[in-house]
């Protein structure tokens, strides 16, 4: 176990060397004015004041300098953005925020996505199944953007509820627990729209992997000992079918955190992905630099803890 866990530590490291070295080339060469800010000046002041900033900011090294500039001041939390902000505080305030956003939608995506797949598996051929196929292949085609324009507008044009932010104006002076479940609520509208492609792929990993182990010999004795449909479904066959929905959680967290760019920006939630997309708009290299990173080894922690996971689920996979 302990072997395996450093040789895993050994390949994260290099992996994750290797994406913040991809991750910061195609920042960097990306076709544009690499210190654009904004300002409204002339252009003679903006000029002056852009060739002052790649001074400042090493820009006019070359590019494996700048690299290195780089990701020792992110190492030493001295990394600031181009407004001379920290980039470490920005990251730190808004990082909880897309952890329990994510945290709500994998809760979300099994909560949902296994009792469909059960569903799907118990009554295969059936118009449950039927309904639960033509649904999971409808969510996966309807793209995240159009999901949350849709919700937005059912949801504050008819049902007259606000969703943007994490919080309500004024709410602050209420109890705890209404601030609770007005942040709970603010939560679900973008949660729900990460959580609905998942569902419909969990939910096909389930069925298959329900299937499979129907055919299995233990499933056949517990039908002979008389229990029910129910306890065999739920206790037998998907307590030895959780492998697939194992392998999926790596997978799962990956696109979450690069699907809640989008989701984020339009729900105006003060996560990493509207970070993201703010420091994108503005060219702003070290925040994207540091968020890429952070991503990164979010999702290298996710595939580590999936492995770890698959040889609970499964005692006879050893960690070698």
């Amino acid at each position: 176990m302990i072997t395996y866990l450093v040789r895993r530590l050994a390949i994260s490291i290099i992996l994750l060397a290797i994406v913040s070295l991809l991750s910061f080339a195609i920042i960097r060469f990306a076709p544009g004015s690499k210190t654009a800010g904004g300002e409204e000046m002339s252009p003679k002041k903006l000029a002056a004041a852009e060739e002052a900033r790649r001074a400042k900011y090493h820009l006019n090294d070359p590019w494996y300098s700048q690299y290195f500039l780089v990701m020792k001041d992110l190492f030493s939390n001295k990394l600031v953005d181009y407004n001379d902000r920290p980039v470490h505080e920005q990251i730190v305030d808004r990082l909880p925020w897309t952890m329990l956003l994510n945290a709500v939608s994998l809760v979300l995506v099994f909560g949902m996505g296994i009792p469909l797949g059960v569903a799907g598996a118990r009554f295969r051929g059936g118009w449950r199944d039927t309904s639960s196929a033509v649904g999971a292949f409808f969510l996966l085609s309807l793209p995240g953007f159009f999901v949350s324009y849709m919700l937005c507008i059912l949801l504050v044009k008819y049902i007259y509820v606000p969703i943007l932010g994490v919080g309500t104006f004024g709410m602050q002076f209420s109890s705890w627990w209404q601030q609770a479940l007005d942040t709970g609520w603010h939560l679900f509208a973008p949660a729900l729209v990460l959580a609905l492609p998942g569902v419909a792929v969990q939910s096909r990993y389930v069925r298959a992997s329900l299937i499979e182990s129907l055919s299995e010999d233990y499933i056949r004795t517990a039908r002979a000992k008389g229990l029910s449909e129910s306890v065999v479904y739920y206790k037998h066959a998907l307590r030895n079918s959780l492998r697939p929905m194992v392998t999926f959680f790596g997978f799962l967290l990956a696109g979450m955190i690069a699907g809640s760019v989008i989701v984020e920006t339009i729900f105006s939630y003060p996560g990493m992905g509207r970070l993201a997309y703010e420091a994108l708009s503005k060219r702003n290299l070290p925040v994207l630099v540091a968020i890429n990173f952070y991503s990164a080894v979010l999702v290298v922690m996710g595939n580590l803890l999936a492995d770890m996971l698959y040889s609970v689920v499964d005692p006879r996979v050893r960690l070698e």
